[in-house]
């Protein structure tokens, strides 16, 4: 067999066993009904219905990983509000583990949801998505879009 030949094997072989393992992710992975956000706490899911909670006006300043500053208008509800209400007032946590649909996720410690400058909020975007925002943090990785999961630790 030609070099040429063994390296079209190859790559198809690759390609074949990546498509396996990616549709065996997928159907695996549980599905997180619409209009609803996943919080993991305690070893249990809960579902946050979002229609249910009350929107509030965000207005800011976002920086970016260049130090760039951009305005932040919208509509949305602080992090702790999401979690106090899903999981009761008396909720605990060290972190939590905010997850977009693609796997991409960030971490915020329990300090920074109840630091005065630092907001912890997730806006509401023109699709329907969520998007975590931190005021005062200069981890624009941090930024997560399409959030679907939520993992308190």
């Amino acid at each position: 067999m030609t070099s040429s030949k063994k390296t079209k094997t190859i790559l198809l072989v690759l390609l074949a066993v990546t498509a396996l393992v990616a549709g065996i992710y997928l159907a695996t992975r549980a599905q997180v009904p619409e209009n609803t956000l996943a919080v993991e706490y305690g070893g249990k899911t809960h579902y946050a219905d979002l229609q249910g909670l009350r929107l509030t006006e965000i207005h800011g300043e976002r920086v970016n990983g260049k130090g760039e500053t951009k305005p932040v208008d919208g509509m949305g509800f602080s992090l702790h509000d999401l979690l106090a209400w899903t999981l009761g007032e008396d909720f605990t946590c060290e972190t939590v583990t905010v997850t977009a649909a693609d796997g991409f996720g960030a971490e915020v410690s329990a300090a920074e949801l109840q630091e005065a400058n630092k907001a912890v909020l997730l806006l509401d975007e023109e699709d329907g998505s969520l998007q975590l925002i931190v005021f005062g943090d200069s981890d624009s990785k941090r930024s997560v879009k399409d959030i679907e999961r939520l993992t308190v630790k």
